[in-house]
């Protein structure tokens, strides 16, 4: 007999996304880039402001 918590934590288990290529993370960065979201760029891509602003075209 399985216990809750065994139970509950096969239910909670999300299978790990598979890391971008870097071409896909800047496709995303685009994508996503509205000219005043650096800061949300940067700390959901774990890039520099720099590095943002370089995949941009600013």
């Amino acid at each position: 007999m399985r216990s809750a918590a065994t139970v509950e934590s096969r239910l909670s288990h999300k299978p790990a996304e598979a890391p971008l290529t870097r071409e896909e993370g800047n496709a995303r960065i685009l994508t996503e880039w509205n000219g005043r979201n650096v800061k949300e760029l940067m700390a959901r891509y774990g890039l520099s402001r720099s590095a943002v602003y370089a995949i941009v075209g600013k």
